[in-house]
């Protein structure tokens, strides 16, 4: 895929995301809108190997690990979204399965910890935009590459994005948002 040039709204839509905050009784509800709002740009603001999409029209597969069904339903807001010449197609898993090395990014809810190793191993060797909301995802040095520490600030781990052939544009990893993982 192409390196894709970025909006100038990115920018503009994390800041407006940073002064969001969450007091109603739809806390949650809000906490996943702006979790999905940085999903996607994090997809969109990254870049796959060539031989991802050979097809400029192949959909993006966008997965989500999730019991919950209140983040699977607000992540279906980006479902036929575009990301360039991808159409977004988005499915939701319930458990760790083979289908998930389909993924082109892949949203994992809070989990046990104890699942991590079987998830990483599942998806390692395959460039899959893995982007978590639980302590350590992105610090481990096998897996998780992007984590929500807030609903509104995230960890990004450039190694395993490297290791994966994935390429996070340099303006999302300087937002003030964004503390780097280094090893």
């Amino acid at each position: 895929m192409t390196a894709l040039t970025p909006h100038p709204w990115l920018v503009l839509c994390i800041l407006l995301l940073s002064l969001y905050t969450t007091t109603s009784s739809a806390a949650p509800l809000k906490e996943y809108d702006a979790k999905v709002i940085f999903s996607f740009n994090f997809a969109r603001y990254t870049q796959w190997p060539e031989h991802v999409f050979s097809d400029p029209e192949t959909d993006l597969n966008f997965c989500v690990l999730a019991q919950d069904s209140l983040i699977s339903d607000t992540f279906q807001k980006i479902a036929g979204k575009k990301i360039g010449t991808h159409r977004i197609h988005l499915s939701v898993h319930k458990r760790i399965t083979l289908q998930l090395q389909q993924c082109h990014a892949l949203f994992v809810e809070k989990m046990d910890r104890d699942n991590l190793p079987r998830l990483f191993s599942t998806t390692q060797g395959y460039p899959i935009l893995m982007i978590g909301e639980m302590a350590d995802f992105a610090s481990t040095a096998s897996g998780g590459m992007i984590n929500f520490t807030q609903a509104n600030k995230f960890e990004v781990n450039p190694n395993i994005l490297e290791k994966a052939g994935l390429k996070l544009s340099a303006k999302v990893l300087k937002l003030k948002n964004a503390t780097i993982i280094q090893h």
